[in-house]
């Protein structure tokens, strides 16, 4: 165990030097504006935010729907079938 040697070259500070902010805007704006969809990175940035919120809306739209507002009401008619089908069920003691 006191074999265990330290590189001091790779500090911290030399790693994560090469993770510094750049003036390029980021590569969904510059694709935007490349597309000629958006006029600048502002309205490009704005173009997003309304893409993102779209789409939250619209998940939450989806999972109220689907998982919890659903149309979970069981008819009568479906409460008599699944009766029927437990009590037929082999291996059921009653």
């Amino acid at each position: 165990m006191s074999q265990v040697e330290f590189n001091e070259e790779n500090s911290p500070s030399i790693l994560y030097a090469k993770f510094q902010s750049s003036n390029e805007p980021p590569g969904m704006v510059k694709w935007l504006v490349t597309k000629g969809i958006a006029k600048d990175a502002s309205q490009a940035n704005m173009i997003l935010l309304v893409t993102m919120v779209a789409a939250i809306i619209l998940t939450a739209i989806i999972f109220y729907k689907f998982v919890i507002g659903g149309s979970s009401k069981i008819t009568p008619q479906e409460l008599q079938i699944m009766h029927s089908v437990h009590q037929n069920m082999p291996g059921i003691k009653r």
